[in-house]
């Protein structure tokens, strides 16, 4: 009997019922979704387990242990939203900002990963700082693979976010690469996720993780080379009842592989300091050789 599809409505009823409620709440809703999801997807954990133990030099079971992180940092996302929606408090009072930045003072595109918690980032400079920057994200319709319940949720999450913000999503389509483009011409920014698995070889750049060859949606990459506005690495993750957030040095190239080859050492970076926050080492596209 498959178990995953009643799993993911209860997990979505559980979210609403424990984790928005408080910070015991939450830390006990992102244990159980992290110990469930683990043992209901043995295939998705063998090939993570066996990814980061390869690409770290650890051992399986060290591997094991990174991988269940993984599970309980995007969980952890979601009780954070869960609770900061039902807060009347503002949400830079959750938000321990380490590099007291308060933007560049120009366009640029804040790039980011599926990675501790990226959609309060973005929250945290548009609604907290008031920075100019719309986000990037997959539209969530039909063409979307989410089970239903977690489609539901994250249709009330990006409805709270654009309530918060003031602004739209951006589709991640051909139609919203032309309304990217004309924001950061205006002089507003963008921020995106750069990981991204692209699908095929079209719209792709093959970037190197760790020795294996991973194919990256490259609509980002080549937005930044066609506008000249730079890259800027932010991220934030989550402890307890707070979201830490830095900011890298901008990055600024004339190309897209220039562009393609500095996003790879920096997803690389990322990981070899944090790999228990990245949702993705299951599901990177690997390039043929």
């Amino acid at each position: 009997m498959n178990l995953l599809p009643r799993w993911e409505r209860h997990r979505y009823q559980l979210l609403d019922h424990m984790a928005s409620r408080g910070t015991g709440g939450s830390a006990s809703y992102v244990q159980l979704v992290a110990r469930i999801e683990e043992r209901l997807q043995p295939e998705r954990r063998a090939v993570a387990v066996n990814r980061i133990s390869q690409a770290l030099g650890v051992s399986v079971q060290q591997a094991k242990i990174i991988y269940r992180n993984c599970l309980a940092s995007e969980a952890r996302e979601e009780a954070d939203t869960a609770r900061l929606r039902r807060s009347a408090s503002p949400i830079a009072e959750a938000i321990d900002n380490t590099n007291q930045f308060s933007g560049l003072g120009g366009p640029c595109i804040y790039i980011t990963l599926h990675w501790g918690s990226p959609m309060i980032t973005f929250l945290y400079l548009r609604a907290a700082l008031g920075i100019p920057v719309r986000i990037i994200g997959r539209p969530l319709d039909r063409e979307n693979p989410l089970p239903p319940a977690k489609m539901l949720w994250g249709r009330h999450k990006v409805e709270w976010m654009e309530q918060m913000t003031g602004a739209s999503f951006i589709s991640d389509d051909g139609a919203g690469a032309l309304e990217a483009r004309a924001e950061l011409l205006d002089g507003r920014s963008i921020f995106a996720s750069v990981d991204v698995p692209a699908p095929t070889q079209a719209r792709a750049r093959v970037v190197d993780l760790f020795g294996e060859p991973i194919r990256i949606a490259s609509g980002v990459l080549r937005l930044a080379a066609l506008t000249q506005v730079p890259l800027v690495p932010i991220l934030g993750y989550s402890r307890g009842n707070r979201i830490y957030v830095t900011q890298e040095e901008p990055f600024a190239a004339a190309s897209e592989a220039e562009h393609s080859e500095f996003v790879g050492l920096w997803i690389e970076q990322t990981l070899r300091r944090q790999p228990e926050e990245w949702w993705l080492w299951p599901f990177v596209n690997v390039a043929s050789q």
